[in-house]
């Protein structure tokens, strides 16, 4: 099956409000149950949380709710995991081997829609628990832009993330003490909110709801059509049904929007970029050093190391040293992310996006390196005699 005929499919069935109900077995079906339990099922047999995106992405994007056809969930929930499955394998025919000859695993392996398959079917890199119990920290210096701009306080935000999650859970739970109710009568009790459960007569929280949710009587997400494209889900993962009615489908993408998109909000802010990127780079050095002071002690950190060839002559800087004995560690802290072109496959994207994240970085740390192994032909102007001290032991 051709990959535009797998989309127009996909397209075609996300077209009912009914799809609804698909979307909410395959939450309980692959991202619900007790730890062990979902550690312990076969990935192949199960949607990633990218893949689930992209189905909330394309019902977000056809839903008509004069579409009055109603999809019979037994014949279109399977469908769905053979038409996601089939949209997996289009990626398949870029790993074959000519079995006469040796490949250069480099090269096959360097293709672009190799990596665009490596990144879309991976893992997701972090648990929302990560993102609630990080998010104040990492915007702590935007606060005030928040509160000015956005209308609510940072230190809301967790609290916020907190108050759905915990709802829904209970709703989760207790689903098995209502026998009573039919399949989509349950969907829409485990997996809806109303605003009073959400709000909690909060300030705050009524603010930040209208930030996080769209509103799927109106027109959105139309520019979504494939893999890669910009999903506005990732941005706003409240999904208004109707009137005092919110479908959440992943608390996990809640976490995510609430870590990523205030950092979107200020890049568009042209008069607080500068200041939004300077304490973004900040944030970063801070996070980093908190970890590395439990292991190295913090009178073995060291910040910001100018390299100085003379006075006046700047070879290179180090982030963050970490020395211990006669050994030192460089970082070189970074917080490039992906482009929207690297995850459509764009090969000249990534490789940018590579330099720049990875490979300037540790271009960097091996320019230091060199300084401090030859540090008599070099000056290090704002760092006292006990790292200067240190430096021959090294």
């Amino acid at each position: 099956m051709k990959k535009a005929n797998i989309l127009n499919r996909l397209n075609e069935i996300t077209k009912s409000y009914s799809f609804f109900f698909v979307l909410a077995t395959i939450v309980i079906r692959d991202f619900s149950g007790p730890i062990d339990t979902l550690f312990s099922k076969n990935n192949k047999d199960h949607l990633n949380h990218n893949e689930f995106s992209f189905l909330i992405g394309l019902w977000i994007k056809n839903i008509d709710f004069n579409n009055k056809n109603e999809l019979k969930e037994e014949e279109i929930f399977p469908e769905t995991y053979d038409l996601m499955e089939k949209l997996h394998y289009t990626f398949f025919n870029d790993f074959k081997f000519n079995p006469e000859s040796i490949p250069d695993f480099k090269e096959h392996f360097s293709k672009a829609r190799i990596l665009q398959e490596t990144m879309f079917y991976a893992g997701t890199g972090a648990y929302d628990k990560q993102y609630k119990e990080l998010v104040t920290e990492k915007y702590k210096y935007d606060v005030e832009w928040l509160q000015n701009e956005k209308g609510f306080n940072l230190n809301s935000l967790p609290q916020f993330y907190d108050n759905i999650k915990n709802v829904l859970q209970e709703k989760l739970n207790n689903r098995r003490f209502k026998k009573n109710l039919s399949h989509r009568e349950m969907a829409i009790q485990v997996f809806c909110l109303n605003k009073e459960e959400i709000v909690k007569q909060n300030k705050d929280f009524e603010i930040i709801l209208n930030h996080f949710q769209i509103d799927l009587t109106e027109a959105n997400n139309k520019q979504f059509n494939d893999l890669g494209d910009f999903n506005l889900f990732s941005e706003k993962p409240i999904l208004k049904i109707k009137d005092n009615l919110y479908f959440i489908p992943s608390t996990f993408a809640l976490s995510e929007s609430m870590y990523e998109s205030l950092y979107y909000w200020m890049l568009a802010d042209k008069k607080y970029l500068d200041t939004a990127l300077k304490n973004r780079g900040n944030v970063a050095e801070e996070i980093t050093k908190n970890i590395l002071e439990p292991v190295f002690g913090s009178k073995n950190i060291y910040q910001n190391i100018i390299i100085n060839r003379t006075k006046n002559e700047q070879v290179t800087d180090i982030d963050m040293l970490a020395i211990l004995n006669d050994t030192a560690i460089i970082f070189q802290i970074k917080s490039k992310k992906l482009t929207s072109l690297s995850k459509k496959g764009n090969m000249d994207s990534i490789k940018n996006d590579f330099k720049k994240a990875i490979q300037d970085a540790y271009d960097q740390a091996i320019l230091s390196r060199k300084c401090l192994e030859n540090f008599q032909n070099y000056k290090f102007p704002f760092q006292d005699d006990d790292f200067k001290n240190r430096l021959p032991k090294i």
